[in-house]
């Protein structure tokens, strides 16, 4: 309910909602930009003219009880990648405090099998970066706005109720070992009506053919699953 509120209160008044992203919003007037980012209950707003940023916020305050938390202060960036993991601090003004990065290694089990640890590597590497970026600065936790986080594509990984990996995470395009389900979900529905649900032609990157793996190998992790999740939805999940 409230995201309906706000979105049809922007929209009102002349922002425009992302389509890569419903929770980004934008304002353009000749050379004047104005962004706001809304998550849940709180919302970052930025932009090139301090005089449209005021008027914004008292327009928003006589639309909904709000509190400003005065201007941010440092974002943490964090990138888990295929070999290695990167992090970055910088401040409000875009500029890097300082950066850290961890290597960590893949496994190949067997031919066209690769894995990772979602739980030491997504999150454990997603962890020492933090720490070692709040140490290196000694800028406190408190002090941090906001945090971003990417992952490596369309990286999967079954997890239990307490968001607990079950089995190692199934990264992206370079595990193949999906290509008999690829083949059953193109007899199954046919060419058609696989692009119509995905979106474009199957291949191993895609999450779809991995679930249907794991039924068929690991009944045991597919029964206990509560969640099958990207790399991004993991780390999101573990984030809040």
């Amino acid at each position: 309910k409230l995201v309906s509120k706000v979105f049809i209160c922007y929209c009102g008044i002349g922002f425009k909602q992302s389509c890569a992203d419903y929770s980004l919003f934008t304002q353009v007037h000749g050379s004047s930009l104005t962004i706001i980012l809304l998550y849940v209950d709180d919302m970052i707003i930025t932009g090139n003219d301090e005089e449209v940023i005021c008027k914004l916020k008292h327009f928003l305050g006589s639309q909904f009880r709000i509190k400003d938390l005065g201007s941010l202060k440092y974002f943490l960036g964090v990138d888990i990648g295929t070999f290695e993991s990167k992090g970055l601090l910088m401040d409000e003004n875009c500029a890097v405090i300082a950066t850290h990065a961890e290597k960590h290694t893949m496994e190949n089990p067997k031919p066209n099998h690769f894995e990772m640890d979602a739980e030491t590597i997504w999150w454990g590497d997603f962890c020492k970066i933090s720490k070692a970026l709040l140490a290196e600065t000694g800028i406190s936790n408190a002090e941090i706005a906001c945090v971003g986080v990417s992952t490596m594509g369309a990286g999967l990984v079954a997890v239990d109720e307490n968001c607990m990996p079950l089995m190692k995470a199934i990264p992206y395009g370079i595990d193949a070992r999906a290509e008999k389900e690829i083949e059953y979900m193109y007899e199954k529905y046919g060419e058609d009506e696989v692009i119509q649900f995905n979106g474009r032609p199957l291949c191993a990157n895609d999450v779809p053919p991995k679930i249907l793996w794991i039924k068929n190998n690991l009944p045991e992790v597919y029964e206990k699953a509560h969640k099958f999740l990207t790399g991004s939805s993991f780390m999101t999940a573990r984030l809040t």
